[in-house]
């Protein structure tokens, strides 16, 4: 499996393996409301990963609502599989190959107290007041982070 899958559901097994699947969509970018990246609802049956907002969602387990759910049903492996072989993350600038770059950037994220949205044309970043600043390019991107890092930076000492 070379591609991300546009929308995603995944049968829970259980906590343990809830943690785990939450692990690897958040590197692959998804989050609970599109950002959160802290483990939630690991008693959920069901989690489901959509890319128009790189959220994740759940549910308790019925077996007629997901078995109906349009999202393609994938494993725990086969999201490791998307992690290890880089994904493609449509439209965002970090295609295959650079998860290196995903990394970096919820690495980033997180020490800015930030929250990203990503959209065809351009990155949305949202910090902790919820101001938006958007970005053509990685490259604006990166950079408009380290200057809000280090306002934040400046503002907690």
């Amino acid at each position: 499996m070379n591609k991300q899958f546009r929308n995603m559901k995944i049968r829970i097994k259980g906590e343990e393996h809830s943690r785990a699947v939450q692990e690897v969509l958040f590197k692959l970018g998804f989050g609970w409301r599109g950002y959160v990246r802290s483990l939630e609802f690991t008693e959920a049956q069901a989690l489901y990963a959509t890319k128009a907002d790189n959220s994740i969602t759940y549910s308790s387990y019925d077996s007629k609502f997901f078995e109906e759910h349009s999202a393609k049903e994938v494993t725990l492996e086969d999201l490791q599989a998307m992690l290890k072989q880089g994904t493609d993350v449509e439209n965002t600038g970090l295609s295959c190959g650079h998860t290196d770059k995903l990394d970096n950037l919820i690495s980033l994220l997180s020490e800015c107290d930030c929250h990203i949205l990503l959209y065809p044309d351009c990155y949305c970043v949202y910090d902790k007041w919820d101001n938006e600043t958007k970005y053509q390019s990685y490259e604006d991107l990166i950079a408009g982070l380290a200057v809000i890092k280090k306002y934040k930076d400046l503002v907690d000492n």
